[in-house]
């Protein structure tokens, strides 16, 4: 006959509760994994062989190397003792510490229950690779752990309500983590987690309700779900630019929270993440966020304001449900979807202005926000959901597009009241036809007359008196090139009437006679040209500007500014010009005509310097040299004068 024995016993409840992991509740599990720990005390001896040589002396507490002829002391007095994985020794002293010795991984349940210890050191030559499924769960006066840096994975409630742990440090090693790791840890009040981790785990902190301050690495992908759920102490989270997903009810009831700012790297922001925030003040979604999931905001009550960016493309069911203070609403361009009761329930909201990126509002989308009394669904919106706009007691008139749908309902049809019954409360309704018209008129250019609408969306008839069209002026077109000191012509044509044209005079010239530049001058040679037609436009001319020539070759370093236009050659342009006459030539174009216009220019020589010689300019020089010394000559004599002058003086004297 089968023996069901404790070691039966606790491999069925093991298998059990990994199987029933998430349907059992909470009142359940100490009964199940009584057995367990139960089985698990009774591994406990003070005289057992480690791993690595040293073994626990029953009679003095203290250890010896094998093969050493001393023995090492340990701890000063051990109460506990035993295996806790393959290759893994612990002991507990009297002071409540474990002691943790070996290379292996930390085995599932190793210390579930047990309350004799408060902190967990590990030996010098400890190397623990992992820290299995709850582990240390339930250790109600574990206050202190730091997790080894040779960790890889902590497994399913590691550390489940060991509500005396203060602080922990997840070190970068770690990339796998279990579910509930620190769940309801209710003293845990900071949380660290180093550079190199990419994830948290699932309800990873859930219910600390103590948890005020946690560091988020720039390495932090994704926030996983219900991660910090119910931590009512966190007042603020930073997260880094680079996290890409923020988690289902990641941050669910933290009513502490009073400021969240999403960086534009996140793609989602989950279910229910924010839901429940009641002290968020404060909103900043960047552009990047791709969605808005359902109940993400749900109940912030205290949320006043909102700027949902256009890299959102649709706003969830119930996104923004019950956010009772929500005063300001900006949705951007590129918003295409708001789903079914997105914004219900936000009576602050009195003004609504949605972009014409929107095409379709779900049913409840602004149901019972009874601020607004005037709302324009913009024309691009093809598609609305029932009461959108309904328990809206104060809306007195709403403006939809015509042609409008209800899912794949066809059109909403109005009573005799102008009334939408079921849609829009009680609001009357007026049909907007956008662009949808197909006009025909008897008014021109000139002379008033009637304007008929046929909308082709609808097939709505409206017409009306209009005044006279005004003109719709063509392009000017050259008609007649400048010949000589002729002016040419230009004329436009009105696109309504091609009886109406308007002509001007076109001849551009050069505004000085004289040109002149001197070679290896540091400055520029300056030209300008105006349209000097008697009835010409000179303000076209800077922007007909097309290029310009120095002997027929083009010149590409110059400048140019308005002023008719002026343009200035630079002299590296020039510096191969030889001395004497050239040419510069200005085009204009227009349209597909150019209109080119010359001048000619002199380059001369700079002037020569006087120096020493023959003829008039040695004589020049000889006289130069003579005042120069009848001066000297001068102020010597003076000088001599005064000397003398004084000296007689003081004698007198």
């Amino acid at each position: 006959m089968y023996q069901f024995n404790h070691q039966t016993s606790r491999r069925l409840v093991r298998t059990g509760c990994a199987a029933l992991a998430l349907v059992l509740s909470v009142g359940a599990v100490p009964f199940l994994r009584g057995f367990a720990a139960e089985e698990n005390a009774k591994v406990s001896s003070t005289d057992m062989a480690f791993p690595d040589g040293k073994s626990v002396l029953a009679a003095d507490n203290s250890f010896s190397d094998n093969g050493s002829d001393s023995p090492k002391t340990y701890a000063a007095n051990i109460v506990e003792s035993g295996s806790c994985g393959d290759g893994l020794m612990y002991v507990i002293d009297s002071e409540g510490t474990l002691t943790i010795s070996g290379t292996g991984a930390i085995q599932d349940y190793a210390f579930e229950y047990k309350t004799n210890f408060s902190s967990v050191v590990f030996d010098d030559d400890c190397l623990i690779t992992a820290i299995g499924k709850s582990a240390f769960y339930r250790c109600s006066n574990l206050q202190s752990i730091t997790i080894p840096e040779s960790v890889t994975a902590i497994g399913d409630e590691a550390f489940y309500l060991c509500t005396k742990l203060q602080s922990i440090t997840i070190p970068s090693t770690v990339t796998s983590f279990g579910l509930f790791i620190f769940s309801q840890c209710s003293a845990l009040e900071t949380a660290t987690l180093c550079e190199g981790v990419a994830t948290t785990g699932q309800y990873m902190f859930e219910n600390c309700g103590h948890l005020s301050s946690v560091t988020l690495p720039s390495t932090m992908k994704t926030i996983q779900y219900w991660a910090f759920s119910g931590c009512g102490s966190l007042t603020s989270i930073t997260f880094p630019d680079g996290l890409e997903k923020i988690g289902d009810s990641s941050f669910t009831m933290c009513t502490g929270l009073s400021s969240v700012s999403v960086p534009g790297s996140v793609t989602t922001i989950g279910n229910g993440s924010f839901m429940d925030c009641s002290g968020l003040t404060s909103l900043t979604i960047e552009d990047g966020v791709t969605s808005i999931e359902g109940s993400a905001f749900l109940r912030c009550n205290k949320l006043t304001s909102v700027t949902i960016p256009g890299s959102v493309e649709v706003i969830h069911y119930d996104a923004f449900r019950s956010c009772t203070g929500l005063a300001s609403l900006t949705v951007s361009d590129g918003v295409v979807r708001i789903r079914n009761g997105a914004f219900w329930n936000c009576p602050k909201l009195t003004s609504l202005t949605l972009p014409d990126s929107v095409t379709t509002l779900e049913r409840d989308a602004f149901r019972a926000c009874t601020g607004l009394t005037s709302v324009v669904i913009p024309d691009s919106v093809t598609s609305i959901g029932t009461d959108v706009l309904g328990d809206c007691p104060d809306l007195t008139s709403v403006t939809i597009p015509c042609g409008l749908t209800v899912g794949d309902t066809p059109n909403i049809t109005l009573d005799e009241s102008s009334k939408a019954t079921g849609y829009f409360s009680d609001a009357v309704v007026t049909l907007s036809h956008g662009n949808h018209w197909d006009v025909a008129t008897t008014a021109t250019c000139t002379q008033s007359g009637i304007e008929s609408r046929v909308c082709t969306v609808c097939g709505a008839i409206e017409s009306e008196e209009v005044g006279p069209l005004g003109h719709d002026w063509g392009d000017w077109e050259v008609t007649a090139l400048p010949t000589g000191d002729e002016a040419g012509r230009e004329t436009r044509v009105c696109r309504r009437d091609e009886s109406h044209t308007q002509s001007r005079g076109l001849r551009y010239a050069f505004t000085s006679d004289q040109y002149q530049w001197t070679k290896g001058s540091k400055n520029g040679l300056t030209v300008a040209v105006r349209n000097v037609a008697e009835d010409g436009d000179d303000s076209t001319t800077i922007d007909r500007f097309h290029a310009v020539y120095v002997d027929d070759g083009e010149c590409t370093d110059f400048t140019k500014k308005k002023g008719s236009v002026i343009l200035t050659l630079s002299p590296g342009s020039l510096k191969d010009l030889s001395v004497g006459e050239h040419t510069v030539k200005v085009e204009f174009k227009i349209g597909d005509t150019v209109i080119p216009v010359e001048h000619s220019f002199t380059v001369v020589e700079p002037a020569a310097v006087p120096s020493p010689g023959t003829g008039e300019s040695g004589a020049a020089s000889a006289v130069c040299v003579a005042l120069m010394l009848l001066a000297a000559y001068g102020a010597v004599y003076a000088l001599f004068s005064r000397r003398t002058l004084c000296s007689g003086a003081s004698e007198e004297a």
